[in-house]
Parts: structure tokens; C-alpha cells; sequence
């Protein structure tokens, strides 16, 4: 399709690095595609971090083997540029991608603490991974929806279970917590409306400057 005069492919998985992975592997095509732009949410994990956050990470970290891939610098300040001149503020910290959620201030704190990661999601190394095996340029846009103050529910009751973190788990979860189901579903709508907003910025620059690279 379209999107701010760019041809894109969007795609989708499920939850998880290995689901992350798996789709990278068998739908980006190096003889098709330009660059991969991983859009979505994280959680925080240092005090700084706030709900409604835009994170452009600098570094990403693998804790399934500690691989550390860093980003491009020159890239994340043109892109910040974008986001500022719009009214939009955003921060470029670390970030860890987990095998599970992370919903607990003591978990966090203990991350934090273990890799000096300021963001965590589940999927963007392995994005980041394979298609740097592609020789395909990737950045990776997220948004805080839970930080270091707000528990979550148990989302790890079905992460470890077979099919793992579906949409229709999610809505089960939020009506068995109804206190934390609240809060996560306002935040999620808010990095949702966030997303939404600059999405169109970024996939238009981007689809420049990696033309450019092409």
C-alpha cells in the first residue's frame, strides 16, 4: 500500500522474538524491500521513561545471547529532528528485548539494573537480526505503554502456553485484573493515538533516505 507517498508492506506477527524472527525470515525479501521499520510499543524501565514516550533506541540488546546491536546515530538524530520540528519529543536510550513480559517495578528495577536497558519490548532483535543478515537497513520506532510505576497483569500465564500472547488472551486478562486492565487499556489506547500520528512522518522520510541507499 500507501503511506505518506511511500510503497509499503505492512505485516504483522504474533507476540514474541522467535514469532518476530520467523516472519522476517519467510516475508522480507532483500530483492523487494529497501529497509524494515519495526513500529510499536515497549515498556519502561528506568524512572525517565513515562507513558506516551516515542523511544528511538540506540543500542538493542538480545537477552536470549546478549548480542548488542547498535544503531545508526546519524539516522536517530535526522529522524528526532522530524519529531521535535512536529511538536513531537522523543528519547534514544537502550533497549532489551525479553522472552516474556516484564510486569513488575522489581522486575524492572532489576533489569535496569542487571543491563542498564532504559526500554524493553519482545520482538525488536530478532527484527533487527535477520534483517541485518539481509543486508537490509532496519530502525526501530517505539512507544512507552507501561513504565516503572504501573504493574501489569499476568500476561505470562499464556506467553509460556502453546499459540502464546494472542489479541483474544489480552481481553481476558484485562477482565480478570480489572484495576491494572484499566490502566494498560488507556495506555495502550494513548501509545496507540501516538503511533498513528507518526507513523506517516517517519515511513516518509525513511522512504527517502533509504532510496538513497538502495
Amino acid at each position: 500500500g500507501d503511506l505518506a507517498g511511500v510503497d509499503i508492506e505492512l505485516g504483522s506477527c504474533q507476540i514474541g522474538n522467535e514469532a518476530a524472527k520467523k516472519y522476517c525470515e519467510d516475508f522480507i525479501n532483500p530483492d523487494v524491500h529497501c529497509g524494515v521499520v519495526v513500529f510499536g510499543f515497549c515498556g519502561g524501565l528506568s524512572l525517565r521513561l513515562k507513558v506516551g514516550d516515542v523511544i528511538i533506541p540506540h543500542k538493542i540488546i538480545s537477552s536470549e545471547n546478549q548480542l548488542v546491536y547498535e544503531m545508526d546515530s546519524t539516522l536517530i538524530e535526522k529522524l528526532g529532528k522530524i519529531l521535535i520540528g512536529e511538536g513531537v519529543n522523543y528519547k534514544s536510550v537502550p533497549l532489551i528485548t525479553e522472552d516474556h513480559v516484564i510486569q513488575t517495578a522489581e522486575e524492572r528495577m532489576g533489569l535496569y539494573k542487571r543491563t542498564l536497558a532504559e526500554a524493553v519490548d519482545m520482538e525488536s532483535s530478532g527484527v533487527v537480526e535477520i534483517a541485518r543478515k539481509k543486508n537490509l537497513a532496519v530502525s526501530v520506532i517505539k512507544v512507552v505503554i507501561d513504565d516503572f510505576e504501573n504493574d501489569l497483569p499476568d500476561f505470562n500465564a499464556y506467553v509460556f502456553k502453546p499459540g502464546g500472547l494472542r489479541p483474544e488472551n489480552i481481553g481476558e486478562l484485562l477482565e480478570k485484573d480489572p484495576s491494572k486492565g484499566a490502566a494498560f487499556s488507556k495506555n495502550l489506547k494513548k501509545g496507540g493515538v501516538i503511533l498513528t500520528e507518526i507513523a506517516p512522518l517517519v515511513t516518509s522520510f525513511l522512504g527517502g533516505y533509504w532510496r538513497e541507499i538502495c
